[in-house]
């Protein structure tokens, strides 16, 4: 049935969590799913945003999320490795350092 599919599948999942990261991070669909996944213990999560904007709509839909972690990219320690990395992926385009580092 529909339901022992999903419970398998879930119990998979909970064997190997897997770390994902959720672009829109402040959107309501993003964060309610984030809370069920958290909550079902199937992956670690990382939210993308700005820092106080995702709490605040964490907050103020009322939603727990133990362990999540939020990175804004613009702020992001690894924003410009992974500039650098872009221009290598798209090097055929010639990419500029600026455009690069924007994107990321």
């Amino acid at each position: 049935t529909p339901k022992q599919f999903i419970h398998g599948f879930v119990q998979l999942a909970r064997q190997d969590r897997k770390h994902i990261v959720l672009p829109e991070g402040k959107e309501e669909r993003i964060l309610q799913a984030a809370e069920i996944l958290l909550s079902r213990k199937i992956v670690h999560l990382t939210l993308l945003g700005k820092v106080d904007e995702i709490q605040r709509q964490i907050a103020r839909m009322g939603l727990k999320l133990p362990g999540v972690s939020i990175v804004d990219p613009a702020d992001s320690e690894h924003r410009e490795a992974f500039a650098r990395r872009y221009m290598e992926l798209r090097a055929k385009k010639h990419p500029t350092w600026e455009l690069s580092f924007d994107l990321m």
